[in-house]
């Protein structure tokens, strides 16, 4: 499908695509970047989160946090990456990953999560907060 949008570069190789109307993706989807008249290709891209922060874009913790998703190998590590940023919805996080209930519940199970209702919680975190 053909949608036109902007591209805000946010460091060497890492950009955000703000697209002139709503474009049904997931995480790790690729797309081809061409030219208005779509004569050119200009590039292409994957798509790392399916949200960005209002602001700090540019901030080295966040640039520095979407380097590692883009290095990322599978969803284990990208669960990983997103817990410490504190509680997790879940069912924002499976529809990011396409997966479904059991592919969900098997990488849920492998790593230490304090699960209340559709959010998880890192224990250390959940521990942290106890403190």
């Amino acid at each position: 499908s053909h949608i036109t949008g902007r591209v805000s570069l946010l460091s060497d190789g890492l950009a955000e695509l703000i697209l002139d109307r709503p474009l049904w993706l997931a995480e790790n989807d690729r797309l081809v970047l061409r030219d208005i008249g779509a004569r050119q290709t200009l590039g292409g891209a994957r798509v790392l989160s399916l949200t960005t922060p209002k602001r700090g874009k540019r901030q080295p913790e966040y640039l520095a946090w979407l380097t590692a998703l883009a290095q990322a190998d599978d969803d284990s590590q990208v669960l990983a990456l997103h817990l410490p940023k504190g509680a997790l919805d879940l069912a924002a996080f499976a529809w990011a990953r396409q997966l479904t209930e059991k592919p969900l519940a098997a990488l849920l199970a492998s790593h230490e999560l304090l699960i209340a209702g559709d959010r998880a919680l890192a224990q250390e975190n959940a521990q942290l907060d106890q403190q």
